[in-house]
């Protein structure tokens, strides 16, 4: 039996699965996949993949936001780390020989994300903000493994 916080990860993986990525991923090769991984792998996976929640969150919220002009660099990066958070998720889940250099580039998409929301006063942006950091951290921790 998986246990519960697992099996919210497969989920997300599997919806991570719609992005236009080489090959699919099924179930049974995820699971097989994620047994293979280390703690730093699947630390950094769970960060990826809730900063990328976060950001689209935080994206789709900024823009109800009576000042989306003043919005707007938060916008446009939280659109790229949440992409850029899924792209380094794909690269742990294939064992992309890239995964390192992937996770540095994570690292500084959230660290700027991370900047930038900071400065506003939403719940939004905290939240995104927060998550963002914790990415970094587990991205780094990832690339210098």
């Amino acid at each position: 039996m998986i246990p519960r916080s697992r099996l919210h990860l497969l989920l997300h993986i599997l919806r991570l699965n719609k992005y236009p990525f080489r090959e699919p991923l099924y179930q049974h090769q995820i699971l097989e996949r994620m047994m293979n991984m280390n703690s730093t792998q699947k630390e950094c996976l769970e960060a990826c993949i809730e900063c990328m929640k976060q950001c689209n969150q935080c994206f789709n919220d900024c823009l109800q936001e009576d000042d989306v002009k003043m919005m707007a660099e938060c916008i446009r990066l939280d659109r790229e780390c949440a992409d850029i958070c899924a792209m380094t998720a794909k690269a742990i889940q294939s064992n992309s020989p890239l995964m390192k250099e992937t996770a540095q580039l994570c690292a500084e998409a959230c660290k700027a994300c991370g900047d930038e929301c900071s400065k506003h006063d939403h719940q939004h942006c905290k939240d995104c903000a927060d998550a963002c950091y914790r990415c970094e951290k587990a991205c780094r921790e990832l690339a210098a493994s």
